[in-house]
């Protein structure tokens, strides 16, 4: 473990990376300086194809992606259309880290509790984001294309824009709980919007629950959609690394979450969202802990 060292040549943006630069916290703390790669934002379709060609030629040691990153990988769908590559299917999961979850937030004064309220409103979006173009697709979905105003307003000044009553609402897809809507919540009043059973479904996104109380004024759990992220590795990694690293995670996961809420939110249940193959090393670990695993694993 002592040499293992993939400290971080990518970039990273927002809590992408500080979550990354919590894993390497932690692994170089126990793991006598192993360093963890920074987590990709999933907008980024020419860096998933990037990063994973350099993970399969073991330039890269892990990779924290968005799960459905690797299925088109080894499906040569998508942006991997034309960029197969044969070792892709070597590619072997970890552990889920925190979702990016999709947060529908309202200020209190549009009085907007659902989706159908929106309608009139202004919304801000932002621009270029996984969770705008997702927020664009939610919107269409539901019949609100056309029929909100989308502001021209950078995501970044989202609060004071809600609390001047410049937007009515924003769309994020940060992991919960997202620093944007807490701050919402807190200082400006604002409601996150609970999609329906026939909407989560429509969406063909995982369900996620963020639980009541995780926001000032939230009484209710709130049902929404995610893209769960997992870290990857491939065969290449001896079993016994893959083991410690996935055993470091998990018995350090309280200090994380410590650190930072977000991750708070994951859990041994979230191996489900793994569809792919999980690394020989790492289901020992699994099987030691308890955890239940599904038998593509």
């Amino acid at each position: 473990m002592k040499n293992l060292n993939c400290d971080g040549t990518i970039a990273s943006v927002g809590q992408s990376a500080g979550q990354s630069a919590g894993l390497s916290d932690r692994w170089s703390l126990e793991n006598n300086g192993w360093r963890a790669l920074r987590r990709i934002a999933p907008a980024m379709a020419e860096a998933a194809v990037a990063h994973f060609q350099l993970l399969c030629e073991w330039q890269r040691r892990a990779e924290m992606r968005a799960r459905m990153r690797s299925e088109l990988a080894r499906g040569g769908k998508a942006m991997f259309k034309d960029k197969t590559n044969p070792r892709f299917d070597e590619i072997r999961a970890l552990f889920p880290i925190p979702s990016l979850t999709m947060h529908f937030v309202m200020s209190k004064n549009s009085g907007v509790s659902d989706f159908a309220g929106m309608e009139g409103k202004t919304i801000l979006l932002g621009k270029g984001s996984f969770g705008a173009k997702e927020g664009a697709k939610y919107l269409k979905m539901f019949g609100l294309e056309g029929k909100v105003t989308l502001a021209e307003v950078e995501l970044s000044n989202a609060v004071p824009a809600l609390k001047n009553g410049q937007i009515d609402g924003f769309v994020t897809a940060g992991s919960f709980p997202a620093p944007n809507v807490i701050e919402a919540a807190a200082s400006a009043g604002a409601t996150v919007i609970s999609l329906n059973e026939d909407q989560v479904k429509q969406s063909k996104r995982t369900r996620l629950v963020i639980p009541a109380n995780t926001y000032a004024g939230q009484s209710d759990d709130i049902i929404t959609t995610s893209l769960p992220v997992v870290a990857f590795t491939t065969t290449d990694m001896d079993n016994a690394t893959a083991y410690a690293l996935t055993k470091t995670y998990w018995e350090n996961k309280g200090a994380l979450g410590a650190a930072a809420q977000w991750w708070n939110g994951v859990s041994l249940d979230m191996l489900s969202n793994i569809l792919t193959e999980i690394h020989p090393g790492a289901v020992s670990y699994y099987k030691q802990a308890g955890a239940t695993l599904a038998q593509h694993h």
